[in-house]
């Protein structure tokens, strides 16, 4: 029976997720979630003492909180055994890695595509992203994967991420105030101003979290 974030895979995580809650009863949602979380059919849970009935629905009390998410992640991974070098810096993104994490985060569905996003930049060890079967490694992931591991690691990145973004437009703002200072033709300096309004309002909106898919 598992009673706690780090033994909750995200395969588990993500059946969880996908039952329609809203319409059940608070006994069959318990029985439901029992049922995933003991490996068991809800006829065999409903079919239980009601002393170890009791037992198994106090194991469940741990989805009431949040998962204790760190505030570092690691270098390495093991996963099933295997390791995997944990990518921390846009900068050593490749541009089939960047492509592949926004096309994942555009889907608007963290949960289900959690494992793909995490494949960008869960690597195995001594190869590079897409020199092996990248389908292998989101199963990998998604089977054997604890979800507090998981969002400590998608945390840390997605952070990193802005973080880098955030830079690269303080950036190209110094350098359009530069370039506006140097230019003598009215119309480029409109078009700059324009264009650094822009980027301010991009700025603000990521420094806020809105606007941006994190």
């Amino acid at each position: 029976m598992i009673n706690n974030y780090k033994d909750l895979t995200i395969a588990k995580y993500q059946e969880l997720y996908s039952v329609d809650w809203e319409d059940m009863e608070e006994i069959d949602r318990q029985v439901a979630i029992i049922s995933i979380l003991s490996d068991k059919t809800e006829d065999e849970v409903l079919a239980l003492p009601l002393v170890e009935y009791g037992k198994l629905a106090a194991q469940t009390e741990f989805l009431t909180k949040e998962p204790n998410v760190k505030s570092r992640t690691p270098n390495k991974v093991k996963i099933n055994g295997k390791e995997y070098e944990v990518l921390k810096d846009v900068k050593d993104m490749t541009a089939g890695q960047y492509i592949d994490y926004q096309q994942y985060l555009s889907l608007n569905d963290v949960t289900k595509y959690l494992p793909y996003l995490l494949s960008c930049f869960i690597i195995p060890k001594g190869k590079k992203y897409g020199d092996y079967n990248v389908q292998n490694v989101v199963e990998e992931i998604r089977l054997n994967m604890s979800v507090e591991e998981a969002l400590n690691i998608a945390g840390f990145f997605m952070k990193k991420f802005r973080t880098s973004i955030e830079g690269m437009l303080l950036y190209l703002g110094w350098k359009m105030k530069w370039m506006k200072r140097k230019t003598k033709d009215e119309t480029v300096k409109k078009k700059l101003e324009v264009a650094k309004k822009k980027l301010q309002s991009l700025y603000n909106s990521i420094r806020n979290g809105g606007g941006f898919r994190v």
